[in-house]
């Protein structure tokens, strides 16, 4: 832990029943049941209060500011909310302990998600979307492949200098069939991957690679066909984005999340020597495509997150202004058909 580490404590006594009370209203099966002992309360209180704190001190005063800028500089890219992130260990606290992180339970990165997109889903992309490359990179190789990186991710989150990742899949041909094994044969990719001497020459463009433009590590994932293996299979690299033949292209002007960058990733007669291949353990044909399904279909509950943070955060305004606003003498929130809307939301979330 480093010295600009935000601190935080879990209140006791009265104060500690109505969180409680409060939070096992949303999250029943956590406070509700027996599904969960102790600890895993205990880790879910702290980290529910440490992302909340982020957010209405760090994220809620430049959200909406910086969400308009965006429109003005497309490329704008908010390093102190980055580095601010680093002071609430949020670039490790998914990370296993054995790799210096604090080794946190799915369903506790799932509220932090969750909290945090409330806040901003742009700022909670560039956040959080380095998790699905480094799941990636952690499912594909051996501990040896792996764990020197996510070491380097804890010590510099201590330095207020985060270190990102990206993945690179998608092309213009292929979009969620790149991510399905049943789909993958009726896909058609304009990407090549070749093998060479001491390596992969590598020819193509990727797509919607969100933090492309910001991380300095890619996972690259190319479609590889061999005579031995006319079925194809998956061949994936871990590059560090200065790399000769690699270029970042196009930032989409998308319509929202602008803070969080869709880029163009474009390889160009790119050499990779053998130093970046990854997947030595997953080279196999039918398990290596399961095996990419399986990790990628894993963190869709990320994306469920950050539209659930999203409806919880608009639910939230959309009350405090009922409570202002007055319509025909009453406050909004006082009509009947106001109540049964706001029912609905709450249902729905």
């Amino acid at each position: 832990m480093s010295s600009n580490t935000v601190v935080t404590v879990i209140p006791t006594g009265d104060e500690r029943r109505c969180l409680e009370r409060e939070l096992s209203r949303e999250y029943p099966f956590l406070f509700g049941g027996t599904l969960y002992d102790a600890s895993a309360r205990e880790e879910f209180l702290y980290w529910y209060l440490r992302s909340r704190d982020f957010r209405r001190k760090v994220l809620d005063p430049v959200a909406l500011d910086l969400e308009r800028n965006s429109y003005f500089d497309h490329d704008h890219i908010p390093r102190e909310i980055l580095e601010a992130a680093c002071d609430y260990q949020l670039y490790s606290f998914w990370l296993p302990k054995m790799a210096g992180g604090l080794g946190v339970r799915p369903e506790t990165m799932m509220l932090i998600i969750e909290q945090i997109a409330g806040g901003c889903l742009g700022l909670a992309n560039l956040i959080f979307v380095p998790t699905l490359a480094l799941s990636c990179l952690i499912a594909s190789g051996s501990s040896n492949e792996s764990l020197p990186w996510l070491a380097e991710i804890v010590r510099r989150e201590k330095k207020r200098d985060p270190l990102l990742f990206a993945l690179a899949i998608t092309e213009a041909s292929g979009g969620s069939d790149v991510q399905s094994a049943e789909r993958l044969k009726h896909s058609r990719f304009t990407s090549t991957c070749t093998r060479v001497s001491g390596g992969y020459k590598v020819n193509g463009t990727k797509i919607f690679i969100s933090d492309g433009r910001i991380a300095e590590q890619i996972v690259a994932i190319f479609f590889e066909r061999t005579a031995e293996n006319p079925g194809g299979s998956y061949r994936m690299f871990l590059v560090p984005r200065d790399l000769k033949g690699l270029s970042i292209g196009r930032n989409e002007n998308k319509m929202g999340v602008r803070l969080c960058s869709a880029d163009e990733v474009i390889f160009d007669d790119c050499f990779i020597p053998d130093k970046y291949v990854l997947n030595t353990m997953m080279a196999g044909s039918h398990a290596n495509k399961v095996g990419v399904e399986l990790i990628l279909g894993v963190t869709r509950t990320g994306v469920g997150g950050f539209a659930l943070g999203a409806a919880r955060a608009a639910l939230e305004k959309s009350l405090a202004y009922a409570r202002e606003r007055s319509v025909r003498g009453r406050k909004l929130v006082e009509h009947d058909w106001v109540k049964h809307k706001f029912a609905l939301m709450w249902r729905n979330i």
